[in-house]
């Protein structure tokens, strides 16, 4: 098992080395001069011309992608921002949190609703309390999240005055920025779970629980939910990257200082350095989830563990008799 994770994160440098390599590309293609968006309308082409040059940005493509690898792989330098003139990795080690705390507390309070709402649905499945569940959760996936925000910044923090409507000063400013980023994976959530519970409410050992006599609470949470973890997982893991994105114009509308308003800066003013860090950041943190999923398939279903012992004996097993 440690072998199995140690491999998945030796693979995750060449994925983050491929995204470097695709956003680099990306953005050199773009159009638009980020020096000149930097010094503005009174800047003269001389004085652009010269930070131009002593920034490498004249340099031909391969020199340019080649030096921004070497400082990413040697000296995990993401760059300068054009505009700010100020260290990228510093700049997203001080927004990360913000970002972080809107993901995590987005992706609890999806579990915390939506997988109790698909449990009470397949439960009642084909029945009023289904179908309502149902429409409610395909409404909300429907949503968009920024229409959500704007909803919920009217009613709880100018009509109600509930809960501050910008900023990041305290727990109460990302209240509104969950809900509002969590609404369409809730539904998703939701969805999956019942799905998953209706295949396995109808196995076989669940029927001989129930002609056992064992109660229904631990019939569903006991047997049933447990082997209908596995595809909730999944969709947890793909829900969180989904969160990650949805930061991005959850923390423009709140005005939070986040990974997500960060990028969107650097997309307006051209700030290469800034998008690739930004992307980079996002993708490292998609990987590394990712990572912890697969470790968590392991503790839900002992088969899957079983699988990773059983291939890591092999491999011992192999390496033995080539010697």
């Amino acid at each position: 098992m440690i072998k199995y994770i140690l491999k998945r994160i030796v693979l995750i440098i060449p994925i983050l080395l491929a995204v470097g390599i695709m956003i680099f590309t990306l953005m050199y293609f773009v159009p638009g001069d980020p020096v000149s968006i930097a010094l503005g309308n009174s800047a003269t082409q001389e004085e652009i011309e010269a930070i131009k040059t002593s920034k490498g940005l004249n340099d031909p493509y391969m020199v340019q992608l080649g030096r921004y690898l070497g400082n990413l792989v040697f000296h995990l330098d993401m760059g300068t921002s054009y505009k700010t003139n100020m260290p990228v990795s510093m700049e997203l080690l001080s927004r990360f949190p913000n970002t972080m705390k809107i993901a995590l507390s987005s992706i609890v309070l999806t579990m915390l609703i939506g997988i109790p709402i698909g449990i009470r649905a397949a439960i009642k499945a084909n029945t009023f309390e289904d179908r309502l569940s149902m429409f409610v959760s395909l409404l909300g996936t429907a949503l968009p999240n920024f229409w959500m925000a704007l909803l919920l910044i009217l009613l709880f923090s100018v009509t109600l005055k509930w809960f501050p409507s910008n900023g990041d000063k305290s727990w109460k400013y990302f209240v509104l920025p969950a809900i509002s980023n969590s609404i369409g994976s809730i539904a998703m959530i939701a969805r999956q779970t019942r799905a998953s519970m209706l295949e396995v409410i109808r196995s076989d050992y669940v029927v001989t629980a129930r002609a056992k006599g064992v109660p229904e609470r631990k019939v569903i949470l006991g047997h049933a939910l447990p082997n209908a973890l596995i595809p909730i997982i999944t969709v947890c893991g793909g829900s969180f990257g989904m969160l990650l994105g949805g930061a991005i114009i959850t923390e423009s509308v709140f005005s939070i200082s986040g990974i997500g308003t960060y990028l969107l800066t650097g997309i307006n003013s051209r700030d290469y350095n800034v998008v690739q860090g930004s992307v980079l950041y996002i993708a490292a943190t998609f990987a590394v989830l990712m990572l912890i999923i697969d470790v968590l398939y392991a503790y839900v279903d002992p088969r899957i563990k079983a699988q990773y012992v059983q291939s890591g004996r092999k491999g011992k097993e192999n390496g033995k008799k080539d010697k």
